[in-house]
């Protein structure tokens, strides 16, 4: 630049230049960054929940933005190191050992600011996926009051005529249980309405007990008619009274069995056995309490039990129910001989949805764990650049001090003397950034509150785990050079420059 300077260059033209040098620079790391993107957007598709578009690409719209990005780093990143490259002092410059435009303190101040920065972006990404990959963990580790493995669920829906009867619809469930449940590797199987992890389709508020009559439910309360071996099925354990029977049929007495939520809720210290309750507007008829039932996580994982509704499936017929099967091996291969035992019954019949209750459970908590792998990448990304910018701080500043390194060798310094002291610039920059992004962390990851689970946003652990983690980055990326550095031979660095 001094000699350009000297030579006639305009402090404009000097400028000029460089914002040219960087302007290509840009576009080819934007062109780059284009193909990364088709790439990463094949990847997305794999990723994205099966409820949501699989329809990724990249359109006009992000294409303009992208290309607004590039132009605006080389205006805002680009103009200020061009402007303080071009005002250089010429005479002094071209002196030999002369001090460097780029070495100027100034400079230097900012290359350590812009690294720092970096480092801080870094952290309160890394601080957010630390946080959600958390809650991932917490929220797959939840109790969900049954056994989910070797489990297949399929649906069923019955139509509705003009005919509808609703006994009839009882009769042909109960003839394709018999059915599914003499299928080779099936152990047991059982109907129901509902079955975990999906939403209710049958919910009251009409809910009446006997002996407390002004009681009033303070939330609607789903029912599900099931099949007497329902519990066994699912491993669902029983806490009081007995499960359902054969003998629970249509022209006997009404009986249900609820959770534990709803006898706290509902008959709090009191026995709920032989309590008589009744759902419907009068005169609805009242059902006996027969047992009570561990809480279930049914509507979704993240949701605490609810109170809950079990009534004997031939007292209450449906025209959607849903067979479980607990297999002696892997479920998926009696899809198949399923929908041929359904067909058996009624040869238009299919089967409306088929799906292990292991499928079941990942498709609830796939957008959560898309989340988190979205912001686990863009903070992976985010720690790349400030490890690259780190060391691009630290060995440009390495390549200014050769002639200092030189000198302090010449002087009796031990090589280790200079590794502590070029490590000691990137643990400056590393404690700057991880500072001003706890931060920034704290102030920012409360807006991910709505999607924690069981984990705060200001978790110690996690922003101490991130903060030691980035820390760990930084001192490496900082010992390259340093190590590099130690190996100067002191009689070239004495003649360097």
């Amino acid at each position: 630049m001094a000699v350009r300077a000297a030579l006639g260059a305009r402090r404009l033209r000097l400028i000029r230049q460089l914002l040219t040098e960087g302007l290509l620079l840009a576009f080819t790391g934007g062109a780059l960054g284009l193909l990364a993107g088709l790439w990463g957007t094949k990847i997305l598709r794999q990723l994205i929940p099966s409820d949501l578009s699989p329809d990724i690409h990249l359109d006009l719209r992000l294409l303009t933005f992208s290309a607004a990005i590039v132009v605006l780093a080389v205006l805002v990143f680009g103009l200020i190191p061009a402007f303080i490259a071009s005002r250089t002092e010429v005479g002094e410059a071209l002196k030999e050992g002369g001090v460097q435009a780029g070495a100027s303190p100034a400079a230097n101040r900012l290359r350590a600011v812009l690294a720092a920065g970096e480092i801080a972006l870094s952290l309160i990404l890394l601080a957010g996926a630390g946080l959600l990959a958390r809650s991932f963990l917490r929220l797959s580790a939840v109790r969900l009051g049954f056994d989910p493995h070797n489990l297949l669920i399929a649906t069923v829906d019955r139509p509705l005529t003009m005919a509808f009867d609703s006994q009839q619809h009882a009769a042909f469930f109960h003839d394709a249980l018999e059915r599914i449940r003499h299928l080779p590797a099936v152990k047991d199987a059982a109907l129901t309405t509902h079955y975990p992890i999906e939403p209710f389709n049958n919910l009251t508020m009409m809910l009446h007990v006997r002996g407390a009559e002004n009681f009033r439910p303070p939330q609607p309360i789903p029912t599900s008619a099931i099949s007497a071996d329902f519990f066994r099925v699912m491993h669902i354990r029983l806490l009081k009274g007995r499960a359902f029977g054969e003998a629970d049929a249509h022209d006997s007495e009404g009986v249900v069995i609820v959770n534990e939520s709803f006898a706290r809720m509902v008959f709090k210290s009191r026995d709920p056995l032989a309590q008589q309750i009744s759902f419907g507007p009068p005169p609805a008829p009242w059902s006996q309490v027969v047992g009570v039932v561990t809480d279930t996580r049914d509507s979704a994982l993240e949701r605490e039990p609810i109170p809950e509704i079990y009534v004997p499936y031939l007292q209450q017929p449906s025209f959607s129910m849903a067979f479980v099967l607990r297999t002696a091996g892997s479920p998926e291969v009696l899809v198949k001989p399923v929908r041929f035992a359904v067909e058996g019954v009624d040869k238009n019949q299919p089967l409306a949805e088929a799906a292990t209750m292991d499928e079941v459970i990942a498709r609830s908590v796939a957008p959560r764990r898309l989340q988190m792998m979205l912001l686990g990448l863009f903070a992976l990304l985010a720690m790349v650049l400030a490890a690259v910018g780190i060391y691009g701080v630290v060995s440009y500043s390495c390549s200014q001090r050769v002639h200092e390194f030189g000198i302090r060798l010449a002087l009796g310094a031990e090589r280790r003397d200079l590794l502590r002291l070029v490590i000691r610039q990137g643990a400056m920059l590393a404690l700057l950034g991880v500072g001003i992004g706890m931060g920034g962390a704290l102030a920012l990851t409360r807006f991910l509150s709505s999607m924690l689970y069981e984990v705060r946003p200001t978790d110690p652990p996690t922003l101490l785990g991130v903060s030691l983690i980035l820390a760990a980055v930084a001192l490496l990326a900082s010992y390259i050079p340093a190590r590099r550095a130690t190996k100067v031979d002191p009689m070239v660095a004495l003649r360097y420059e």
